[in-house]
């Protein structure tokens, strides 16, 4: 919906998630490369794998930051993986609506 404000917001909200988790997971690839550079100490075995391993946060992150900020981004996912509009994750229906629409009679439920 591009009505109001709510475009701008879930633009503002992306990129601020975005640029954040970017910052975060590339300040140990950062220092890492700085120690290295600078520094005759050699940094720790789990201080490496930190900062190899923390970018992959990164990229791993936006398909969720995008999945929870960009209403759009949901829709086209839904409707790629063949959920219809009416069938979404928080749907609301009675136990005995789901067993009618399976097709099996309420006379042979448990």
């Amino acid at each position: 919906m591009r009505s109001g404000g709510q475009l701008r917001w879930q633009g503002i909200l992306t990129v601020i998630l975005t640029a954040t988790v970017y910052c975060i997971s590339f300040l140990p690839f950062s220092v890492f490369i700085f120690i290295l550079e600078y520094s005759p100490e050699v940094p720790s075995v789990h201080f490496c794998r930190l900062a190899w391993y923390l970018p992959m946060l990164n990229i791993m992150s936006n398909f969720y930051i995008y999945c929870l900020t960009i209403s759009s981004f949901r829709r086209f996912l839904l409707s790629k993986l063949g959920f219809s509009r009416t069938f979404t994750f928080a749907q609301r229906v009675l136990p005995e609506e789901v067993i009618q629409l399976e097709g099996v009679p309420s006379s042979s439920r448990v």
